[in-house]
This record gives C-alpha cells, sequence and structure tokens, in this order.
C-alpha cells in the first residue's frame, strides 16, 4: 500500500501487475504496427477498466434496494417465481436433450 497524493492508500503490486501485463504486451505487439492500434487498444482496455467500478458506483443505490427487501415484499416473490420457472425450464431443456441424444 502506498499514500495517494489525495491522503488515500492505494493498492500495487504484483496482483496489478499480473492483470496488466498481458495487456502491455499486446500493446507493444500492436505499437510494432500501428500507433494508433496500440492506443486503441489502451484506451479501450482503460474504458473498460473503469466501468465496471464506475457502473458499481451508480448502482450502489439500486443494490442496498434489493438488500433491503425482506422475505414478505412483493418483489422478492417475483424474483422466487422466475428463478422456479427458470429451474423447471432448465429441468426439461436437459430431460429433453437426453430423450433425443
Amino acid at each position: 500500500l502506498h499514500d495517494s497524493p489525495g491522503g488515500q492508500r492505494v493498492r500495487t503490486g504484483a496482483l496489478h501487475l499480473r492483470i496488466h501485463v498481458p495487456v502491455l504486451a499486446v500493446v507493444f505487439r500492436a505499437a510494432e504496427r500501428s500507433m494508433q492500434q496500440a492506443i486503441a487498444i489502451v484506451l479501450s482496455y482503460a474504458m473498460g477498466h473503469s466501468l465496471v467500478i464506475v457502473l458499481a458506483g451508480v448502482g450502489v443505490n439500486q443494490l442496498q434496494t434489493f438488500l433491503n427487501w425482506d422475505s414478505k415484499a412483493r418483489g422478492t416473490l417475483w424474483l422466487k417465481r422466475l428463478c422456479g420457472v427458470l429451474i423447471i425450464l432448465t429441468g426439461l431443456y436437459l430431460a429433453v436433450g437426453r430423450l433425443v441424444a
């Protein structure tokens, strides 16, 4: 952990290195052929890497609402029904697949 200028603790180390090294290898290989392609790879990786964090931050309220459901909530009942239907459909799909094959 390192202190950032804003005073927050920033985690760096082997885990981040293992994640980024393959991407950097692809970027360096692409840079030999086309600098524009290398820049596009870096930008798309950065946007995808950041998008997860942004979506997590935006979705906190929805997640909290979902976690605050109790067993008597109307949404919980519909979620249980949907899961039950999906389980039944999966079972039928597997049973029919074995009969046909």
